[in-house]
């Protein structure tokens, strides 16, 4: 007849298994985190591809474009074309007589003159906001030169 098990292997035996259930909660814990890391990496991805899409799909002419030849994942800016308004006269600006001729020949269309006579007229002058402003073919501070305008 076989001995009954002694307090001992009682012991042994509930300590068995309790290291065997920590061993399996670690082994499920392990996958479920792995899996957990791949989920939210693909969701990250997943959700930089729909803000791009979103980005290039902008009617804004401020928008990015994704057929910009160079850039990253958003493209390159686009400027948006100036608003431009037929030459106004000069006038009386001041009484310089060279920055007058760049005035004429800005009123002209010569834009280049439009360019020396912003920058060569004095700091808030008459002169300068005639050339700032191309001869009053666009809004002050709208053109970054006179010579890019189409």
């Amino acid at each position: 007849m076989p001995r009954p098990a002694g307090v001992r292997g009682v012991v042994l035996a509930l300590a068995g298994a309790a290291v065997g259930a920590a061993v399996a909660a670690l082994v499920v814990s392990a996958v479920l985190v792995s899996g957990a890391r791949e989920l939210v990496q693909e969701a990250g991805t997943a959700a930089g591809e729909g803000i791009a899409a979103a980005l290039a799909e902008q009617s804004d002419p401020y928008a990015w474009s994704s057929e910009a030849p160079v850039g990253g994942v958003l493209g390159t800016y686009e400027e948006p074309p100036v608003e431009q308004f037929p030459a106004v006269a000069p006038g009386v600006l001041g009484p310089d007589p060279v920055l007058d001729t760049y005035a004429t020949q800005c009123f002209g269309g010569d834009l280049q003159s439009c360019d020396d006579l912003y920058y060569e007229a004095p700091p808030l002058s008459d002169y300068e906001q005639y050339g700032g402003t191309c001869g009053g073919r666009v809004k002050a501070g709208s053109a970054p030169a006179c010579t890019e305008l189409d």
